[in-house]
């Protein structure tokens, strides 16, 4: 009798103790990190300190330089350069159609872009989630 309490007792512990953690270990893998990439395409931008990181970006498989003057994680304290250092030099660029239309049709002049989404940095790729394109005010 005292052996079937144990057996019990075990296999009660076994349960609550090791079953949970294995049914929610799909839902504890962590996302890509989250990212901010602010810049331009434009070639005036190269010269300046303002814009110290290029990057190459693939959208719809054309490259265009990107002039970064800012990078942010927006789901860590990462902040910088940094953040893309195992990327290297090429970014590709996916998401919505209708957010690419908006980089693809932007005035490569003098626009400030925001680009926001998950950086897959195996694939070299960020996925987009938001697009910002501001014209600068001419002067």
């Amino acid at each position: 009798m005292r052996t079937r309490k144990r057996v019990l007792l075990w296999s009660l512990a076994l349960w609550l103790f090791a079953v949970p953690p294995a049914f929610s270990a799909p839902f504890r893998e962590k996302l890509p990190q989250l990212i901010r990439l602010t810049g331009t395409f434009s070639a005036a931008a190269q010269d300046t300190a303002e814009h110290p990181y290029l990057l190459e970006v693939s959208i719809d498989g054309k490259p265009r330089p990107f002039y970064v003057s800012e990078v942010k994680s927006l789901t860590s304290d990462d902040w910088g350069p940094q953040i893309l250092r195992n990327v290297g030099a090429l970014l590709v660029l996916t998401g919505p159609g209708e957010l690419l239309d908006r980089l693809t049709n932007a005035d490569a002049g003098q626009a400030s872009v925001q680009l926001e989404g998950r950086l897959y940095i195996a694939d070299r790729t960020l996925a987009l989630s938001s697009v910002r394109v501001e014209q600068a005010a001419a002067r």
